[in-house]
């Protein structure tokens, strides 16, 4: 099997197994979600969104060190260097261990003070130790996850996709099984932190049979090259994990100090199916991410070029596919799903959905850059991001409540991510030679003209469907599905790009239904 055939086989494996997966567990977080708010309420829900974000900020203590280590791992992978796997496997174990304990002990002291983020209107009994609860879910993990990390690397990501959702499968079964019988939350997160340890013991049980010489005991001091590597790398995510931790995750704690708490849940709803279909979509740049490290090892830049061009095409399909569903879809799902009084005003939704369409299309540009281990040259962007991101939603938020606060992550991301990200791909990956930040963003707005066009002529067919209730929500689905997709085959149906994507679609579908097929996704 060639090199290239084995970087497609791989990065197939790993896209089949992954959207099986997430599948699943979408159908399953649903019924779960369904179950939670009949059971326990919107005010719940709104603790479980907030808590969340607030642990994304103890998760900083990660200080970057798995994706700086990831890309150290692809090199010795290529050359089977298992002296050097394990010692790089000897540091990151080290590492994580220690920051397990600190995520733990701050969680710990920081649990005392969590209502700080509440409204003082809202009154809520147990409130630390469902915090409390959160914490050990996330700590726990540390001390075991980090050799996932290897496997991905070593381009078996299917593997870690097998364990993660056969573990979220089961826990969502026994937790929508005891909210039942139970109605209590503290039930519901103790099965999550279960759940989070069988997996992550699992995990690691997995990686130590994979690679036996991981137990070894006469493991070789680390490389001076290797580590010093590692130690600016993650400098650099240190901060590129600050910045999205800012940008990412204080949404739900700024609503819920200026707003409240149920505004939270009502919110946590749209953000349960965004956040779904970005992990759906995600799974494939997820899939690929190894195998574009291992070509960018090989310093061939016209195949990366080629490459990235056709990742880009299948980002802004994907991308422009999904906004323009749940911009015709997300009112009606909703009403159908919990009612219409969990609804979010229509400009609220729209910017919700800019954010999106925007991070979205970030994603084939993030995937080549961190495979190729550029995150130093882009280090401090994070932090001019935050400070815009914070700062304006803040500002805005006290004269348009909720909107403002969405309205300043759109102002942040346009004024940093969305043109330093592809500037540093550009100047560093491609030398400015194979791609430049002209040509790129004169593709990116060539895309988004015409995601615009679609998304017009979507929303009118949609808007005259007068049937109400499933019937008319199905009419709607079928709609939007297939004049979004015609008008972007209408567009691109003689390019190079399309004809590449036809192609792949098409012996993908081939190796799930005849388990043949070698067309080259990279």
């Amino acid at each position: 099997m060639t090199l290239m055939s084995s970087r497609t086989e791989n990065s197939a494996r790993n896209l089949i197994v992954a959207l099986a997966g997430q599948g699943i567990s979408i159908l399953l977080t649903f019924l779960s979600r369904t179950v939670f708010l009949h059971t326990l309420g919107s005010t719940y829900l709104g603790i479980n969104g907030l808590f969340s974000n607030v642990l994304t900020f103890l998760n900083l203590a990660e200080l970057g060190v798995g994706s700086a280590i990831t890309f150290s791992l692809y090199e010795p992978l290529a050359e089977n260097n298992k002296y050097r796997i394990a010692s790089i496997m000897w540091l990151y174990k080290k590492i994580y261990c220690f920051i397990g304990m600190i995520v733990l002990a701050l969680g710990f002291l920081l649990t005392p003070f969590i209502r700080f983020f509440i409204t003082s209107d809202t009154e809520i009994s147990y409130v630390e130790v469902y915090f409390a609860l959160y914490v050990i879910n996330t700590g726990i993990s540390y001390f075991f996850s980090y050799k996932r990390t290897l496997i991905a690397a070593d381009q078996k990501q299917y593997i870690n996709t097998i364990y993660q959702y056969a573990a979220m499968i089961v826990q969502n079964i026994i937790q929508i099984i005891l909210l039942f019988l139970t109605h209590n939350f503290v039930v519901f997160l103790m099965i999550q932190v279960a759940a989070t340890l069988v997996q992550n013991v699992a995990i690691s049980i997995k990686a130590n049979k994979m690679y036996p010489y991981l137990k070894n005991k006469d493991i070789p001091e680390i490389e001076k090259s290797v580590f010093v590597t590692i130690k600016k790398n993650t400098k650099a995510m240190l901060l590129h994990k600050v910045g999205s931790a800012v940008v990412n995750s204080t949404d739900n704690i700024l609503i819920s100090k200026l707003i409240s708490i149920v505004t939270v849940g009502i919110y946590s709803n749209y953000s349960l199916v965004l956040g779904a279909l970005n992990q759906l979509l995600g799974q494939f740049f997820t899939a690929i991410s190894a195998s574009v490290g291992n070509l960018g090892a090989e310093q061939d830049k016209k195949a990366l070029k080629a490459a990235f061009d056709k990742v880009f095409f299948l980002n802004f399909w994907m991308y422009t596919f999904c906004t323009i569903c749940c911009a015709c879809l997300f009112q009606p799902f909703v009403s159908l799903w919990i009612g219409s009084d969990m609804l979010l005003g229509i400009p609220v939704l729209f910017v919700i959905l800019l954010n999106f369409y925007m991070n979205g299309m970030r994603k084939c540009v993030l995937t080549f850059r961190e495979s190729l281990g550029l995150y130093w040259y882009d280090r401090y962007k994070p932090a001019f991001e935050s400070v815009i991101n914070l700062g304006a939603s803040i500002l805005l938020a006290m004269k348009f409540g909720i909107l403002g606060i969405f309205v300043g992550t759109t102002i942040s991301c346009v004024t940093t991510s969305l043109w330093v990200e592809p500037y540093i791909l550009c100047k560093y990956g491609f030398e400015n030679k194979y791609l430049n930040l002209r040509t790129y963003f004169i593709r990116f707005l060539f895309y988004t003209v015409i995601g615009v066009f679609d998304l017009m002529i979507c929303l009118g067919a949609v808007n005259m469907v007068s049937v109400t209730g499933i019937a008319g929500f199905v009419i709607k689905v079928i709609i939007a599905v297939l004049i979004s997709n015609a008008f972007l085959v209408f567009v691109f149906f003689r390019n190079d790009n399309f004809e590449w994507l036809y192609h792949t679609v098409r012996h993908f579908l081939e190796r799930i239904t005849r388990k043949r097929g070698d067309s080259d996704v990279l």
